[in-house]
């Protein structure tokens, strides 16, 4: 894999990412010691995603993120929200977003890839982790998936592998190798 010099300066290699989810009763306090576990861990970044909380809970996070820490912080708004997930990552000093997909044409719609390109513009800085054929969304009918893996390459940094849903083994077929 090829890394662009903007994934190297931030990440200098394949990042393990951890997923802070913003889930409980008091997701702000969870999310902080999430992202303290990371650090002790060793994990090189984590994902801020509303998936369980809300913008609110993403940004209350954001916002305690002043300190430099040795995690590397990313943002996802769910669901596919590229637009807000960078506008954020500009105003709080992210480093990376994660989208959920940037290439393929799913039951749910496609990427609006004109209006991303434009605010990816604004953004230039910020990583794009690109999701292909993602979790909870179903290509259309006649879909392929190298064609939709090769076209992902070419709107993100990285390219996001994730399995039929949370906790779910990924395919072997999207991680590039078809042989098992």
């Amino acid at each position: 894999m090829k890394l662009n010099n903007r994934y190297n300066q931030v990440f200098g290699k394949i990042p393990i990412l951890g997923m802070i989810h913003l889930a409980g009763q008091n997701p702000l306090k969870r999310a902080l010691e999430e992202l303290a576990l990371f650090e002790e861990e060793g994990i090189d970044g984590a994902i801020i995603e509303n998936y369980y909380g809300s913008v609110e809970d993403v940004i209350a996070t954001l916002e305690t993120q002043k300190r430099k820490r040795k995690v590397v912080i990313g943002v996802n708004i769910l669901p596919n929200e590229f637009d807000q997930s960078l506008l954020l990552a500009r105003k709080y000093g992210v480093d990376f977003v994660q989208i959920d997909h940037v290439s393929g044409i799913y039951g749910s719609g496609q990427l609006d890839f004109e209006h991303y390109r434009q605010v990816k513009r604004e953004s230039p800085e910020i990583i794009v982790l690109g999701g292909v054929w993602p979790k909870y969304y179903h290509p259309i009918e006649g879909s392929d998936l190298e064609v939709d893996l090769r076209v992902g390459m070419q709107r993100a940094e990285a390219i996001v592998v994730t399995g039929a849903g949370t906790v779910k083994k990924h395919p072997l077929i999207k991680l590039g190798d078809s042989e098992k």
